[in-house]
């Protein structure tokens, strides 16, 4: 399966990126392709040539892993709209892990 990883960017220290790299790792180990936005980002870009390519990513994408805090993010909440619409299978890394926890406890 190849899985975008969504949440917040913007005002988190590193911009986010330790989390996103480690679901990306931990995706990846599972056997999945993955589409982390953190490796794409160049932020010298404008803005919104960064949307075209994050949404036109998404879209090559079979899931979407949202990260916590995702509904506090205007763009997540925008990724999850598109992958909705797309019909792309919708994921909850929090949830996953608290399920993990759970079952191996």
């Amino acid at each position: 399966m190849r899985i975008y990883i969504a949440g917040p960017m913007t005002g988190k220290p590193q911009m986010n990126f330790p989390l996103f790299n480690t679901v990306a790792t931990q995706l990846r180990e599972q056997g999945h392709e993955v589409v982390n936005p953190a490796e794409m980002e160049d932020h010298s870009r404008a803005l919104t040539d960064i949307i075209k390519q994050d949404i036109e990513a998404l879209l090559t994408c079979d899931a979407i892993m949202m990260l916590p805090e995702w509904e506090w993010s205007p763009g997540a909440k925008a990724e999850l709209a598109v992958a909705k619409w797309a019909g792309l299978t919708i994921r909850n890394w929090l949830h996953e892990q608290m399920r993990h926890e759970a079952i191996t406890a």
